[in-house]
């Protein structure tokens, strides 16, 4: 959708790819999530302090996703822009001052890109700032999923970004969706660290740091509740007595209701532009062309779920039966 969800339902989801990559790592600890405790991190390990050697491996690797992450910029202006980058730049003069656009912080930012190189609207100013933002959510996937992965585990996350050419693709893309993607995984590091350290104030730092990621494309409120609702199935796997961690919980959905009933008129407003300019008049109104997008979701959820990532997250989910298997 031009302006306010961007494209298709396919790759309306790929600015999640990243944060999507680094939860392989988070399988092992929600499914045994009795492993998890309300005490304060004690070991070494738990406090992310790996083994020189487990520590060096993982630098090796890092390294390798920020080199395979300077594919980003190989050809960055070599080909013309298409109709949605272009209407990232046109947007800017006709939508923002309309209204039309609930989520205008990429366009602006886009906008001060191309200033400061010049000002000419180019192929490579325009996609420069979702090149760096590509980019950077390779060191930023590692250190988001940090307190839920070992470092080597952390680090093959990053590395799968790196090497996902979805990823790529919207990286050279005038568009949104990495600036959207950085945004989150910095919210979901904060969010984490906060949730295992028992600090309130920092988790709804974490919370809002992800929830404006929809100033750059709304999906990204999606991934609050998301954060919400995983630590509370840990929980409730680990049969917890009220600790801690699950009154800080209690205490974080009180908080992100009320948020919520805030965030419903930008909500209305940006679903209404977006039915406006498909011509329907809601999700319900027509039977048949519901039916047919939901269908086109399914369609087009493979681009999203691509083959290397759905092996990943076999293979994580192996790891984590088997773990659990053996008492692990």
């Amino acid at each position: 959708m031009r302006g306010i969800l961007g494209l298709s339902s396919g790759r309306k989801q790929a600015c999640a790819a990243g944060a999507a990559h680094g939860t392989v790592a988070f399988v092992v600890r929600l499914w045994n999530a009795a492993e998890v405790t309300n005490e304060a991190p004690s070991k070494p390990e738990e406090r992310g302090e790996a083994a020189p050697e487990s520590a060096s491996g993982a630098r090796w690797i890092l390294g390798l996703a920020l080199l395979v992450g300077l594919a980003r910029f190989w050809k960055l202006g070599a080909w013309s822009l298409w109709f949605d980058e272009a209407a990232t730049w046109t947007d800017w003069f006709v939508g923002i001052e309309s209204g039309e656009i609930q989520n205008p912080l990429g366009y602006r930012l886009v906008h001060a890109t191309v200033g400061l190189l010049g000002g000419r609207p180019d192929e490579f100013a325009l996609r420069f700032l979702p090149a760096v933002a590509g980019f950077l959510a390779i060191p930023a996937t590692a250190w988001a999923f940090r307190p839920i992965a070992s470092r080597r585990t952390a680090a093959i996350a990053a590395l799968l970004v790196a090497a996902s050419s979805w990823q790529v693709y919207w990286s050279q893309n005038a568009r949104f969706y990495t600036l959207t993607e950085l945004a989150t995984l910095l919210g979901a590091g904060v969010w984490l660290r906060a949730f295992l350290g028992g600090s309130a104030l920092r988790a709804l730092l974490g919370l809002a740091i992800t929830g404006a990621g929809a100033f750059f494309h709304p999906s990204a409120a999606l991934l609050v509740p998301a954060l919400l609702v995983a630590p509370g199935v840990a929980l409730l796997r680990a049969r917890f007595v009220l600790g801690p961690r699950k009154r800080l919980l209690l205490f974080l959905w009180g908080g992100a209701l009320i948020a919520a009933l805030f965030a419903i008129p930008w909500a209305r407003a940006t679903l209404s532009t977006y039915f406006l300019q498909k011509g329907s008049a809601g999700p319900f109104a027509n039977p048949v062309q519901t039916l047919e997008r939901l269908g086109h979701l399914a369609k087009t959820t493979g681009f999203y779920f691509t083959p290397y990532l759905g092996a990943a997250a076999l293979v994580g989910l192996v790891l984590a039966w088997r773990k659990r298997e053996l008492g692990g």
